[in-house]
């Protein structure tokens, strides 16, 4: 710009360049008073939803291993009673006093016998109401489960 044609003197050029100067920083003063609050509410803000953000994210990561130990511990409770309960069951049934001609399945019935008694007995308890199950999962987790004792009355296996 060129001062000379506006008869404006050096001087008085620069005294207009402080002017705007200063006036510029009071008005960045102005917004940074005017912003600051919301500014400091805003960070605030941040921080507690990062702190909620953290503590639900903990929550479901406990709540998600409560429910896989929950998970392992049924599967352990149907393996047991599977195990110990419904093959033994199923192989009596295979025995030989109870075995037929007429429905025996021959070499593959005596090569893949225990593994059909096997899946079957895993299948019969997962697909099935097992109270057993139940009774085994709430005495394994010993949240106010009954005692052995108990345990095998409730469920009749002492007579």
């Amino acid at each position: 710009m060129n001062f000379e044609s506006l008869n404006i003197t050096h001087t008085q050029s620069r005294a207009l360049s402080e002017a705007k100067g200063r006036m510029n920083n009071d008005v960045d003063a102005s917004r940074d008073e005017l912003f600051a609050p919301a500014a400091a509410f805003a960070a605030a803000l941040g921080a507690k939803l990062d702190d909620r953000l953290d503590e639900t994210y903990e929550l479901d990561e406990a709540a998600t291993r409560e429910q896989r130990e929950a998970e392992q511990l049924r599967e352990a409770a149907e393996q047991l009673v599977a195990s110990a309960f419904v093959l033994p069951f199923l192989q009596q049934v295979r025995s030989e006093s109870l075995r037929s001609d007429l429905m025996h399945g021959g070499f593959a019935e005596d090569a893949f016998g225990q593994q059909l008694d096997t899946h079957l007995a895993d299948k019969f308890v997962q697909s099935g109401n097992f109270p057993l199950v139940d009774a085994v999962e709430q005495y394994m987790t010993k949240r106010g489960g009954p005692s052995p004792d108990a345990l095998g009355q409730q469920l009749n296996l002492q007579g």
